[in-house]
């Protein structure tokens, strides 16, 4: 009797946990759908740079996972707005780290094309795809829809892999560029690298990290390595030559010419 009255008490409190966490997500639910709804214009967009920064907070504020509603609902917002700047803000924020988030733990297909299109909207820069790691889940995402052969979501990967390469490619020629004429020379050369080696994730990976720029020196001056400074060899300069001592011939005379008797 006293194991049943456990066993009663036990599945009790977790049916009120349960309908705790149910209550508390609901709540979750509805503020933040009418936050959003608040900051969203008549056409759907986020309309100014104050309200982009609103729903970057709220997404960062967000602990629990959107549900299918308000993921649409952030989708849609950010894909009526059509204004590059406020756009710009979204993919160099922490908010797109949630999204890759959100992408990689899609098991819909709508969903799953859904977020695909909303990242082929945003500008990206080689800043924004190595803070989020976006870049690593959308390959990883062309992968897993190659072994299941769905087609759609391998086009769709495939075409963000494509623009993100030239992106990496011409922020590694710029700079060649600018510092030395004879770069072009170099590159024409080079074979070209073809999309299907950037669809491997360690090429990704080295795409990025060759087009971020590096760091100056930190270093003070006298710090730095320097070459060894060669000592220059003076030759000593030959003494002039000491001319010739001449001496004064003398000439003695025969004995017994013409000397007296």
């Amino acid at each position: 009797h006293i194991a049943g009255t456990a066993s009663q008490l036990d599945g009790s409190l977790a049916s009120r946990l349960s309908d705790g966490r149910v209550r508390i997500r609901a709540a979750m639910t509805v503020d933040f759908l009418d936050k959003i709804a608040e900051i969203m214009s008549a056409d759907d967009s986020i309309p100014n740079a104050d309200a982009m920064q609103t729903l970057i907070r709220l997404i960062g504020e967000t602990s629990a996972p959107l549900g299918a509603t308000e993921q649409e609902l952030l989708r849609t917002s950010l894909m009526a707005t059509v204004q590059k700047p406020l756009l710009e803000s979204f993919s160099h924020s922490p908010a797109l780290v949630k999204v890759a988030e959100w992408l990689a733990a899609s098991q819909q297909q709508d969903a799953t094309l859904a977020w695909l299109a909303l990242l082929g909207h945003m500008p990206m820069t080689i800043k924004s795809l190595t803070d989020s790691g976006v870049g690593k889940v959308v390959n990883k995402l062309r992968k897993s829809a190659e072994k299941s052969e769905d087609q759609a979501v391998i086009a769709e990967t495939k075409g963000l892999l494509e623009r993100w390469k030239a992106l990496t490619s011409a922020a590694i020629a710029a700079p060649a560029k600018r510092t030395r004429p004879e770069a072009a020379e170099v590159s024409a050369k080079r074979p070209a690298v073809s999309v299907s080696s950037l669809e491997e994730e360690s090429s990704l990976d080295s795409q990025l990290s060759a087009a971020v720029p590096r760091k100056a020196s930190l270093k003070p001056d006298h710090m730095k390595p320097r070459r060894p400074i060669q000592p220059v060899v003076v030759a000593a300069a030959r003494p002039a030559p000491t001319p010739p001592v001449s001496h004064p011939t003398i000439i003695v005379p025969p004995d017994g010419g013409g000397g007296n008797k």
